[in-house]
C-alpha cells in the first residue's frame, strides 16, 4: 500500500512540473510582481519596410510611362494667384476700315473676305460718278492750260520792243501767272484729297481725265515689314453705288494684341504691386492652335491696369500688350507685295498667327516668392492623406520618400530641403507618381506586404 502511495504522488509531480512549464508565460509575472523583481520583455525583430517601400520597374515600363528622371537642385519660384483671361483686338487699333475716297460704282473686287493684304495691294475698283472731282479734274485741266499760255504771252511781251511800247502788260501777266499757280496748286491738292495719287493727277493735267480709281490697302508698302491685313468683312459687292467715306471693308491687324485679364475686388492690391514691381504674368493658352503644347506658355508685364470696375462682376480688368508671330515665318514671306490685278489671279498664301483674337487664356500673377527650394513639376508628387512622396532613383529602383510640400498647383510643387528626405543632387522620377505610386502598393500586395503595424 504504501508503495502504491509512493507511485500516485510521483506520477502527481511530474505532471505538476509539466504544467508549470508550459504554463511559465502566464504566472512568472505575476511572481515576478509578488517577488518585487521587474519583468524584461524581449525586443520584437524590426520590420524591414526599405523592400516594401522600393519598386523596381522594367524598361519597358519605364519607357511607357515616359519616365523622366532629374537631379534636384535649389532654385527660386514664385507662387501664383490664377485669374481668367482672353486674347482680344486692341480697340480703335487692330481693325481699319477702309473708306470710299470719292462717290462711284464698284466694278471689279480684287479683295474678299478671308484673303490678306499688305499696304498698297488692290481691294476694288470704282467708276467714278463724283461731280466734285470732275469738276476738279477740268478745273485743274483749264488752269494748266491757262498757265501754258500766260507764260507764252510773258516770253512774247519780255522782248525789248513790246516791253518799250507796254510795260504794264507784262507786270499784268506775272500778276495772273501767280493766281493761276495757285488755283492749280488748290486743285492739285483737293484731288490727292480724293485719293489720287500724284501720277494720276499729272495725268489730269495732261488731259486724261480719271475715270476709273482703284481703291489700294492703306499703309506705306515701303516699310522693311509692312503689316498684313486681314480683310474681316467686306461691305460692298459688285455694281454697289457708294458714297464718299462709306465704309468699303474691314482690315485687321494682328501683329499687336492683348491679353484682357479679370482679377477679383480683393486682388487689386496684390495686382497693383505686380504691375509696380514689372513682374512677368505667365499667360497659358487653353484654346488656340498652340494650346497644350509648350509654346503655349507667354511671359509678359502688366500693360495697364484699367481705372472703373465692372458692374456686374465686380472685377477688374488688366491689360498686357502681346506682340504676336506666324505659326510659320516661312509663311509670311510668301504673300505677294505687288499692286496689279494680276496679284490676285492665283491662290494666295495665308499668314497663319499663333495667338488670336478670342483664345481663352489663364493667367499666373506671380504674388510670393520662394528661394532656395526644390521645384518640380506637380506630377513629381504624390499625395496620401497628409503624407507626400517623391520617388528617389537609386540605380534600377526608385525608392519611395516623404518630402515637406510648401506651395503646389497643378503645374509645379516646391519643397523644402531641409524637412524632406531627398537632398541636393538626389536623381528623382519628374513624372509619374502616381503611376509608381500605384505600381508600389501593386508590388507590396503581391508580396505580402499589405500588413499593418502600430509603431
Amino acid at each position: 500500500m504504501l508503495r502504491y502511495t509512493l507511485y500516485v504522488a510521483l506520477i502527481l509531480l511530474v505532471l505538476a512540473g509539466a504544467g508549470g512549464l508550459f504554463t511559465f508565460d502566464l504566472w512568472k509575472a505575476h511572481v515576478w510582481e509578488a517577488l518585487g523583481l521587474e519583468t524584461a520583455s524581449e525586443p520584437e525583430p524590426p520590420h524591414d519596410h526599405s523592400h516594401a517601400e522600393t519598386v523596381r520597374l522594367s524598361p519597358q515600363a519605364r519607357a511607357n510611362l515616359g519616365l523622366r528622371i532629374e537631379p534636384l537642385k535649389l532654385s527660386n519660384y514664385w507662387r501664383t494667384l490664377q485669374m481668367p483671361g482672353a486674347i482680344i483686338d486692341r480697340p480703335g487699333e487692330s481693325d481699319r476700315g477702309v473708306p470710299a475716297p470719292v462717290a462711284g460704282v464698284v466694278i471689279q473686287l480684287f479683295a474678299r473676305q478671308g484673303d490678306q493684304v499688305r499696304p498698297g495691294d488692290p481691294l476694288l475698283v470704282l467708276r467714278l460718278t463724283s461731280e466734285a472731282l470732275q469738276n476738279s479734274q477740268t478745273e485743274l485741266l483749264k488752269l494748266t492750260k491757262e498757265l501754258e499760255i500766260n507764260k507764252a504771252e510773258i516770253a512774247r511781251y519780255s522782248s525789248p520792243d513790246l516791253k518799250a511800247i507796254n510795260p504794264g502788260r507784262l507786270i499784268e501777266l506775272e500778276y495772273q501767272r501767280r493766281r493761276l499757280e495757285a488755283g492749280i496748286y488748290a486743285q492739285r491738292q483737293d484731288l490727292a484729297a480724293r485719293g489720287l495719287s500724284p501720277e494720276q493727277i499729272e495725268q489730269v493735267a495732261a488731259g486724261q481725265f480719271l475715270r476709273e480709281m482703284i481703291v489700294p490697302a492703306p499703309g506705306q508698302p515701303s516699310l522693311a515689314e509692312p503689316p498684313v491685313y486681314d480683310v474681316e468683312e467686306l461691305r460692298v459687292k459688285l455694281g454697289d453705288q457708294v458714297q464718299a467715306g462709306d465704309t468699303l471693308c474691314i482690315l485687321a491687324d494682328h501683329r499687336l494684341l492683348y491679353v484682357e485679364g479679370r482679377a477679383l475686388a480683393q486682388e487689386i492690391g496684390l495686382l497693383e504691386e505686380v504691375a509696380r514691381e514689372r513682374r512677368l504674368v505667365r499667360v497659358e493658352m487653353l484654346t488656340g492652335p498652340t494650346s497644350g503644347q509648350e509654346k503655349s506658355f507667354v511671359e509678359l508685364p502688366i500693360h495697364f491696369i484699367a481705372n472703373k470696375l465692372d458692374a456686374q462682376s465686380h472685377s477688374l480688368r488688366f491689360y498686357l500688350l502681346l506682340p504676336n508671330v506666324p505659326l510659320n515665318d516661312s509663311e509670311a514671306k510668301t504673300i505677294p507685295t505687288a499692286g496689279t490685278t494680276a496679284v490676285r489671279n492665283g491662290p494666295v498664301p495665308h499668314v497663319l498667327w499663333r495667338y488670336r483674337p478670342g483664345q481663352q487664356v489663364r493667367l499666373f500673377v506671380p504674388v510670393e516668392e520662394f528661394r532656395d527650394k526644390f521645384v518640380l513639376p506637380a506630377a513629381a508628387v504624390i499625395r496620401e492623406g497628409s503624407e507626400a512622396y517623391v520617388f528617389r532613383a537609386n540605380g534600377d529602383l526608385l525608392e519611395r520618400r516623404r518630402v515637406h510640400v510648401l506651395y503646389q498647383d497643378r503645374i509645379t510643387a516646391v519643397l523644402e530641403p531641409e524637412t524632406s528626405e531627398v537632398s541636393i543632387g538626389n536623381y528623382v522620377a519628374a513624372n509619374a507618381a502616381a503611376a509608381l505610386n500605384r505600381a508600389l502598393k501593386a508590388q507590396m500586395e503581391g508580396e505580402g506586404h499589405g500588413h499593418h503595424h502600430d509603431h
